[in-house]
């Protein structure tokens, strides 16, 4: 993730802000670290869907991080 985030509390907004419905984060204060909590996945999934699932929520957390910081 852009470390640009950790100590920009402007730019954590703008994330939060663009992130889709389900998703969450929280930034630690103390060591800046992010901890995020992904949409649930309806129904069974096989692993090669789950990996794609995931790849595409990475894409999204990307693009919002790079929105935040202005280069989206």
């Amino acid at each position: 993730m852009d470390e640009r985030l950790y100590g920009d509390p402007a730019a954590q907004e703008r994330f939060v802000a663009c992130l889709p419905e389900g998703f969450a984060v929280s930034f630690g204060a103390a060591d800046g670290s992010m901890t995020f909590t992904y949409p649930p996945i309806e129904g069974e999934r096989s692993d090669v869907e789950l990996m794609q699932v995931y790849a595409g929520w990475d894409a999204t957390l990307a693009d919002c991080a790079a929105r935040a910081v202005g280069e989206g």
